[in-house]
C-alpha cells in the first residue's frame, strides 16, 4: 500500500510539474513578445497609473 501510494505521488507530482510548465512557458513567452512590441507604451502606461 505504502509503495503505490509513493508511485501516485510521484506521478502526480511530475504531472503538476509539466502542467505548471505547459501554463508558464506560453504566459511568459506572450509577456516577452508584449513588451518587446508595447516597451515604450507599458513604459508611458506605467506613468499614468503612477501619478494618479
Amino acid at each position: 500500500m505504502n509503495t503505490i501510494y509513493t508511485v501516485l505521488e510521484i506521478v502526480w507530482r511530475k504531472n503538476a510539474l509539466y502542467l505548471l510548465r505547459s501554463c508558464i512557458g506560453p504566459t511568459i513567452i506572450l509577456l516577452k513578445t508584449a513588451t518587446a512590441y508595447l516597451h515604450t507604451d507599458a513604459f508611458i502606461f506605467i506613468d499614468i497609473n503612477n501619478r494618479t
